[in-house]
C-alpha cells in the first residue's frame, strides 16, 4: 500500500493501481466462518461463509428487510472477502486500499477519450466505493443507519 501511495503522489495511477490491487489480493481470503461481500440482485451484499464444496459455497445473509436467507453461490459472485483485522492499525486497509483504487481509476478514466473504455474505469470505480462502503459498513455497525 505505502508503493501505492507513493506512486499516486508523483500521479502515477496505473503503476499506483498495481501495488494496490495486489496489496487488497493478500487481505482477500475466502474461508469457512470468514464474511464476504457478494453480488445478489445486484446489490453488494455481506454474507458469512457456511461451506465450502469446490467452487460451491454455502452462505447467510440478510435482506434489505433484515430477513436472514441461505443460499448456494459459485465463488465468482464474491466481490471480496472481509479482511479480519488482527491489529488495531489495520482497521480500515481495505477500505484505504479501495478508495485509493477508485482515485486511480478516475485519474485513468480522466486520459481517455474512448467513451467505452471510460465508462468501464468509472464503473469499477464506483464498485471500489462502494466495496469500501460495505467493508466499513461491517467493520462499524453501530455507525450503519
Amino acid at each position: 500500500k505505502d508503493q501505492g501511495d507513493t506512486l499516486l503522489r508523483l500521479k502515477d495511477a496505473s503503476a499506483a493501481l498495481e501495488h494496490y490491487e495486489m496489496a487488497l489480493s493478500t487481505t482477500s481470503t475466502i474461508s469457512i466462518g470468514g464474511t464476504v461481500i457478494v453480488k445478489i440482485g445486484g446489490h453488494a451484499v455481506l454474507a458469512d461463509i457456511d461451506c465450502i464444496d469446490g467452487d460451491e459455497m454455502d452462505v447467510t445473509y440478510f435482506t434489505t428487510e433484515k430477513e436472514e436467507k441461505e443460499c448456494t453461490l459459485h465463488q465468482s459472485k464474491v466481490l471480496l472477502a472481509i479482511f479480519e483485522q488482527t491489529q488495531k492499525d489495520q482497521s480500515d486497509m481495505q477500505e484505504r486500499l479501495l478508495l485509493n483504487m477508485a482515485r486511480c481509476l478516475l485519474m485513468l478514466a480522466e486520459q481517455l477519450d474512448n467513451h467505452e473504455k471510460k465508462d468501464r474505469y468509472l464503473n469499477s470505480a464506483v464498485l471500489a466505493c462502494t466495496l469500501s462502503l460495505s467493508c466499513s459498513s461491517y467493520h462499524n455497525p453501530e455507525q450503519e443507519q
